[in-house]
């Protein structure tokens, strides 16, 4: 992922997005975490929902973005035992600094309740109407939920 973002703003130069922002997902947000760590070029901002949690055990600011947001549903018994496996050295990104977002009913918007982004027959991280959702949009729209 390191080389991908870096030759993504090394090609563009001067013709970047205004804004970049990642967006992972359950072991991809453990993935991209790990590329941002190595990439040389910043994004503005890391959104991860139902981490099983980083590897490295460095705080965000190691991560070459501007911000980081982590959601991790109630309901997500993926990313709890993820988190809470025995032996496992991941951490919770909420641990380590990343500010933390809602994924529970709220505002008549609907929270999470397991643990795939689209969940058939249930409410998934980016399923329309999710309360996670909203708030990503907004963390993509304005760097804040």
């Amino acid at each position: 992922m390191d080389g991908f973002m870096d030759g993504f703003r090394a090609a563009r130069g001067g013709d970047a997005p205004e804004r970049v922002n990642v967006l992972a997902h359950s072991y991809g947000s453990t993935t991209a975490a790990e590329g941002l760590w190595a990439t040389r070029y910043r994004v503005n901002s890391f959104v991860n929902y139902g981490s099983v949690g980083f590897t490295l055990d460095q705080p965000v600011t190691a991560i070459n973005a501007d911000q980081i947001f982590r959601t991790k549903g109630e309901l997500d018994l993926v990313a709890n035992a993820g988190l809470g496996a025995g032996g496992q050295s991941r951490k919770d990104p909420q641990d380590l600094g990343a500010i933390d977002f809602s994924a529970t009913d709220e505002g008549g918007l609907r929270g999470v309740d397991g643990h795939s982004a689209h969940l058939e027959g249930g409410v998934g991280y980016l399923t329309p109407g999710s309360t996670s959702l909203s708030h990503i949009i907004e963390i993509i729209k304005r760097g804040r939920p």
